[in-house]
């Protein structure tokens, strides 16, 4: 077996740029999902009708239909409390353009309105 040292010389010029061509490409994804606009306003409504717009910098909680409590914190939105049967609206949160956070049996909804710019829209 090869010595690490003898590995290490054995590669030529090109070995290394696939390798650190590779590396780059594994990275650049990440860091295309961890950026994106933030900012602009909290949004929410209930039924369709919208209860709730402050800047999302403003930190709130806000009671909204059915018994849900939505948390306005630190630039993010997200469902403190909700009485639904499977409670799925709990786990979201919204940061970014775009994102929102959704109770469909007690039909409230919260998003992230303003800054940024919408990379797809599917209907």
């Amino acid at each position: 077996m090869k010595s690490k040292a003898s590995i290490f010389r054995s590669l030529r010029v090109g070995d290394a740029a696939v390798i650190v061509l590779a590396l780059a490409l594994a990275v650049l994804p990440l860091l295309f999902a961890l950026g994106g606009a933030r900012g602009g306003s909290a949004v929410i409504s209930v039924n369709g009708a919208e209860i709730y717009r402050a800047p999302l910098s403003e930190d709130a909680r806000v009671q909204a239909g059915g018994g849900n409590v939505i948390m306005i914190s630190g630039g993010e939105i997200s469902m403190l409390e909700a009485r639904c049967p499977d409670g799925l609206c709990l786990g979201m949160h919204a940061r970014r353009h775009g994102e929102s956070v959704i109770c469909l049996p007690n039909k409230v909804a919260a998003w992230v309105e303003g800054e940024g710019e919408l990379d797809g829209v599917a209907y």
